[in-house]
């Protein structure tokens, strides 16, 4: 922390006796009294002369890394001091004195052994940078709060065992990484920043401090026994924030009433689901907000009609509305056209995929279907807006608990499919690792979308995915795919898997058929393991031509002598 230096920029009103091996003040110091800055870093003071008073001029004053344990109870002690660096003493308190200087607006204790900072550290009226860090702090006192310039606190390796409650009141205090919450309290740094732009936007919408405390525990999903139904409908106003949105709408319609046939339904905020002219014509639906029994919870909902609301209302999600009043049918004659649907769904034509969509509008295939519909979303041009809307809605009603936000961006697509596919290596614009990523990132947070059957269905249409099925699919179930490579019932060729680096695992299935192992064009750095070939006992023929791998090492030569092995000079 270099806020001081400034204050050294007179030589002529500074002075510096850092690392002079002082153990007190030398007589010379004592000579005028004007003095604006003073340093003395560094030395062996255990102790401060009361004298220092005297220098009622001194604006900034360094004594880091001594061994003071205290400082003169003096209350005129510096009335003028602007800056105190008292970082790396022993400090195991803050002394109070320090808390009776009115102009103070740095303070920097690092490295110090304090446990708890005085109740009076409130009345540091111009503080703006308070450094704590590397001292066992286990909480931060309610004062901090009435401290409006403090805008920087640093907290680095402290010990708090929980979220420090000022903090609730000091949004602008907005960098989480020198508050060091995430380590000791596993709060990760995202959710940190995410919850002082809520605070912020609490502050400016006056929200109460047990809301914000109820923000806390809805973000961080901590026990909601003390979060109170009215402090959670206080956080309303911030229901646009999609981390908040989704723990909101639980807490809110846990503990709903059922529709029934004599609820009124009153809807706030901009609805995802919902056509809001169909439910507008709905009979239970109201325009009074008063009348209301059952309120539909939206995004962005207005401040003016929630204040209409009844106080007993019970709270419910859009898609609790659609179950009771539109819910999805089995539409048998469907059943016989699957393969028809899955052709239409994977032909990247808009005018086939929208025929498929006015198919499964309403049927409880969609659920079935979830994984050729996010197929079908992915390549679609952004240009395609009313499609797109069309498939998100089909999402929203029949996928519990979907989010617009789980869709992949415009911009994304998982491959790019080419008109003639019998080059699999040229059929995706991803590497295998990245499209195994991208598999994981849009499928890990969800239950509607499966991994496997996602990546089956990518291979089946470019030849690519094959790494995250390499990786994840059950032993039982890889064995059964593996049996799509093998050739004129002795030949097990991998060389259409470009990206493929180790065998998989064959050990759960009868490969004794297997004489020739192909792995072509392949991307091995080294020869397979002896243990890994012993998987096919009748093994006779291995070529490793156009891989990475130039030669053989001797003792690989000598294990490999059963073999009769092929590979690139």
């Amino acid at each position: 922390m270099t806020v001081h230096r400034a204050y050294f920029h007179h030589p002529e009103y500074s002075l510096r006796l850092d690392y002079a091996h002082l153990t007190a003040l030398p007589d010379r110091l004592w000579e005028r009294t004007d003095w604006r800055a003073l340093s003395l870093v560094g030395n062996q003071l255990t102790a401060l002369d009361p004298r220092l008073a005297q220098f009622t001029e001194l604006r900034a004053l360094d004594l880091s890394g001594n061994a003071l344990t205290t400082l003169p109870d003096e209350r005129v002690l510096l009335q003028q001091l602007e800056a105190l660096i008292l970082s790396y003493n022993q400090l195991q308190h803050l002394p109070e004195v320090v808390c009776r200087l009115p102009n103070l607006r740095w303070l920097l204790l690092k490295g110090n052994q304090i446990k708890e900072l005085p109740a009076i550290i409130g009345q540091l009226q111009q503080l703006c940078i308070l450094d704590l860090s590397f001292n066992p702090i286990q909480t931060l006192p309610p004062a901090l709060a009435q401290i409006p310039t403090l805008t920087n606190l640093l907290c680095a390796s402290n010990q708090f065992t929980d979220f420090p409650a000022v903090l609730l009141q000091k949004p602008q205090l907005q960098q989480p990484e020198h508050l060091d919450l995430h380590f000791r309290l596993r709060l990760s740094a995202d959710g940190l920043k995410n919850l002082f732009v809520l605070l912020r936007q609490a502050q400016r919408q006056r929200i109460a401090l047990s809301a914000r405390q109820a923000l806390l525990a809805l973000l961080f999903d901590r026990p909601l026994d003390a979060v109170r139904r009215g402090d959670a409908i206080a956080l309303l106003p911030l229901n646009a924030n999609r981390q908040l949105r989704r723990p909101l709408h639980a807490y809110l319609t846990a503990a709903a009433a059922p529709l029934q046939a004599g609820s009124r339904v009153y809807a706030v905020g901009q609805l995802q689901q919902l056509d809001p002219t169909w439910l507008q014509q709905q009979p239970w639906y109201t325009a009074e907000p008063g009348l209301a029994t059952h309120v539909i919870l939206g995004r962005q909902p207005n401040k003016t009609a929630l204040q209409a609301l009844p106080t007993a209302v019970h709270w419910v999600s859009e898609h609790a509305v659609q179950e009771r009043w539109r819910p999805l049918v089995a539409m048998d004659w469907l059943e016989a056209e699957r393969s028809k649907l899955q052709t239409l769904l994977l032909s990247g034509q808009e005018a086939a995929i929208t025929l498929a969509v006015q198919w499964l509008d309403g049927s409880t295939l969609v659920r079935e279907f979830a994984q050729e519909l996010l197929l079908a979303y992915t390549p679609l041009p952004i240009a395609a807006r009313t499609l797109r809307q069309q498939l998100q809605q089909l999402f929203a009603r029949a996928l519990p608990q979907f989010e617009p936000q789980h869709l992949p961006h415009p911009a994304f697509v998982f491959y790019k499919k080419m008109p003639n596919h019998t080059e699999y290596a040229h059929q995706t614009n991803k590497s295998e690792t990245d499209l195994t990523k991208r598999i994981i990132q849009y499928t890990h947070e969800v239950t509607y979308w499966e991994g496997t059957t996602l990546a089956q269905l990518i291979f089946e249409q470019t030849g690519a995915g094959y790494d995250y099925l390499l990786r994840h699919l059950p032993p039982a179930a890889l064995q059964w795919w593996l049996q799509q490579f093998i050739e004129e019932e002795y030949i097990l060729c991998f060389s259409n898997l470009k990206a493929m680096q180790e065998l998989p695992a064959l050990d759960a299935a009868d490969w004794s058929t297997i004489r020739r192992l192909d792995l072509r064009g392949c991307a091995f750095r080294r020869a397979p393991s002896l243990q890994q070939l012993q998987q096919l006992p009748n093994l006779e023929e291995i070529d490793l031509r156009d891989n990475p791998i130039r030669y053989l090492p001797r003792t690989t030569l000598a294990q490999f002598a059963a073999y009769r092995v092929f590979i690139s000079k």
